[in-house]
């Protein structure tokens, strides 16, 4: 009765970019904890569990500092998120 818990999973499959390729698939993981105890709820979330960010599949922008050409973004770019959460019940 105090505690519930949840998995989240997402395949994303190749994306068509603007040059023509295809992205990468990868497949992103979250899990949801929630736990009661008496006024109080604890619920922790985490997401991207697997870490994936697109700079693991290649790099994000090609040509110089002074001249960027940026790639096109299709995958996280930052890593795995984590966050608490506390409930107090007045």
């Amino acid at each position: 009765d105090n505690f519930r818990c949840g998995l989240e999973l997402d395949y994303i499959d190749r994306e068509y970019l603007s040059d023509g390729t295809q992205s990468k698939p990868y497949t992103l993981i979250g899990l949801m904890a929630q736990k009661t105890l008496g006024r109080f709820t604890l619920v922790a979330n985490a997401e991207n569990i697997l870490n994936v960010q697109q700079i693991k599949f290649g790099q994000l922008y090609k040509g110089s500092l002074e001249h960027p050409v940026f790639e096109d973004i299709y995958a996280p770019l930052d890593g795995v998120e984590v966050n608490f959460v506390l409930k107090i019940s007045l």
